[in-house]
């Protein structure tokens, strides 16, 4: 007996067949969910002196990003995420802890009750969970910035 022949798959059939980019999908939502709060989301973390001009222009830096999880079936997974939020010093230059804390939790809050059931042309979040509670995470770039990051674990299923 002879082995099946297996017909070599195209680009176009397999990229049909990829998973959503969870940290696009998640940059996106938050964006929008805080456009009124403020905060630039991003995946790559810029370098000391363009954090601290982002920040300037937008009040807080969080960064997101995706890490390890699971495949539960062939059209869901679940995504280990981490959120960090970077804040600068106040006006005298003094770290400002408490406003990383307190966009952290406002984060927390929004992922655990407003995301899931969240939909786009290429995912469903259907379940978020903690993993680890926001808490003061070490940044020692900048002794005034200051970063509190949570992680996540999303069950998202691919449309």
């Amino acid at each position: 007996m002879q082995p099946p022949i297996v017909a070599p798959f195209d680009r176009a059939e397999l990229e049909a067949l990829r998973r959503p980019d969870v940290e696009a999908l998640l940059i996106g939502w938050l964006a929008a969910a805080f456009a009124q709060i403020g905060g630039y989301y991003a995946t790559e973390m810029p370098d000391a002196g363009e954090l601290l001009d982002l920040m300037g222009a937008h009040g807080l830096f969080v960064q997101v990003e995706a890490f390890g999880g699971a495949d539960r079936n062939p059209s869901q997974e679940t995504v280990n995420v981490d959120v960090d939020v970077y804040a600068p010093g106040d006006d005298d230059g003094n770290p400002d802890r408490g406003a990383a804390f307190d966009h952290a939790e406002l984060i927390r809050a929004a992922l655990l009750w407003r995301l899931p059931g969240h939909w786009t042309a290429e995912a469903t979040v259907q379940k978020v969970g903690t993993m680890s509670r926001p808490c003061a995470r070490p940044y020692d770039d900048n002794t005034t910035v200051r970063r509190v990051g949570a992680t996540y674990q999303l069950t998202v299923a691919a449309r």
